[in-house]
């Protein structure tokens, strides 16, 4: 399957050639998705989120860093992992 992120959102290719329903390209997963898995589990390892969301891990990481960019997740390094949490408030 491919996928392809455009902004904040991730795509894939529809599965079956010809699909009229979502043309060339279906929604996956939200920025929003992402931190209510966060926000359920309240401290996620990049590769939990990467399992959940059935992701590679470098694609996780991309998507988290990117939505901390803008604030809505807050970062640890933590050996040679990352944590990832909400802010408070």
């Amino acid at each position: 399957m491919l996928v392809y992120l455009f902004g904040s959102t991730m795509y894939s290719q529809a599965s079956m050639a010809g699909d009229e329903r979502s043309g060339p390209f279906e929604e996956q997963y939200s920025d929003d998705d992402l931190l209510e898995f966060v926000a359920a589990n309240e401290v996620v390892t990049t590769r939990e989120v990467a399992e959940h969301f059935d992701y590679h891990l470098q694609t996780a990481r991309r998507r988290l860093k990117s939505i901390e960019e803008d604030g809505r997740v807050n970062k640890k390094d933590v050996g040679k992992r990352f944590v990832w949490w909400l802010p408070q408030g």
